[in-house]
């Protein structure tokens, strides 16, 4: 019996569906309404189960991230498939770090994880075209105007607080739900 293979495109969106209903349960479910001034980490925090919801979401997205890495090496079979997996691999142990060491109990292990996370995929957007160069124009142009946007913003925060680190991570977040469907896009069609 054949064995089917879910594609990327379908692992993107199932992705994106646990992120989504994850941090939204948790949102719910907090009673700690103090998370909208600080960031989304702040969810995570305590021994309520909207922080144990929050921590297994990030758990559960490493996972199927490590899966959705793989999966776009097998489609894309160039000599960058490999790096590129190595890197959403990476990406993958930050989200385990974020979900495994909770900001309020350790602050310093928590944003290394956080911000390595932001810093490889900052990275695999800028540098995509010369890591892997069979995707679409469309998909170099999203990541590089995600990765500069997020940036600024995030260098604007913590020069001026002018937002806080909330609104970052969501515009962050949205850019990089965006990048991975402009990429899954790109493999389905190709």
């Amino acid at each position: 019996m054949k064995r089917l293979r879910t594609s990327s495109y379908t692992l993107t969106w199932i992705l994106i569906g646990v992120v989504t209903l994850g941090i939204a349960l948790s949102i719910t479910l907090t009673p700690d309404t103090r998370w909208m001034a600080w960031h989304l980490s702040r969810l995570g925090e305590g021994k309520s189960l909207a922080a144990a919801i929050f921590n297994f979401t990030f758990v559960s997205a490493a996972l199927i991230l490590v899966k959705l890495a793989t999966r776009i090496m097998f489609e894309i079979s160039t000599e960058g498939a490999h790096r590129l997996r190595t890197i959403f691999f990476g990406v993958a142990v930050c989200w385990l770090g974020v979900g495994s060491f909770p900001f309020d109990q350790f602050p310093v292990i928590h944003n290394v994880f956080g911000y390595g996370q932001f810093l490889l995929i900052g990275y695999m957007m800028l540098r995509l075209r010369h890591i892997c160069n069979c995707f679409s124009e469309r998909t170099y142009t999203v990541g590089v105007s995600v990765a500069i946007v997020t940036a600024l913003l995030l260098a604007l925060f913590h020069l001026t607080h002018f937002t806080t680190l909330l609104v970052v991570e969501i515009i962050g977040q949205l850019g990089v739900y965006g990048w991975l469907i402009a990429m899954a896009e790109d493999l389905r069609a190709g």
